[in-house]
């Protein structure tokens, strides 16, 4: 292995670098959309300001109570139960209890991940 120590202590640096300037952009781009959007609807919407051309979406976020839709849901005509899709999700604790996978291992599509590095100081 030869990885050493500073090359640890640069990544730990860059790693923290990162996380301010991405705080530091949200806050920006939050104060920034706020001035711009604060009475536009839904949409985009464009802006000259100085020798910038700014393309702002404003945009909401819809997310479903599924305890809700559950209870609901066989009283929805075909034309409500047409607005849900029902995307299946992996549940790998169900899958590692399987004695044969088999069939489920068909369907799988397995790729690497980014890879998790943390760092702590062991002073």
């Amino acid at each position: 292995m030869n990885i050493s120590s500073q090359k640890v202590a640069a990544f730990k640096a860059i790693q923290k670098q990162l996380k301010d300037i991405k705080k530091k952009e949200a806050d920006m781009r939050i104060e920034i959309c706020d001035e711009l959007l604060r009475r536009k609807s839904v949409g985009t919407h464009s802006f000259n300001i100085g020798r910038f051309r700014l393309k702002v979406t404003k945009k909401i976020t819809t997310s479903i109570d599924k305890i809700m839709l559950e209870a609901l849901y066989d009283d929805f005509t075909p034309e409500e139960a047409a607005c849900f899709a029902f995307n299946p999700s992996f549940q790998s604790s169900k899958y590692k209890l399987l004695d044969d996978s088999t069939n489920v291992d068909v369907v799988l599509e397995t790729k690497p991940a980014m890879p998790t590095v943390v760092i702590e100081h062991m002073d």
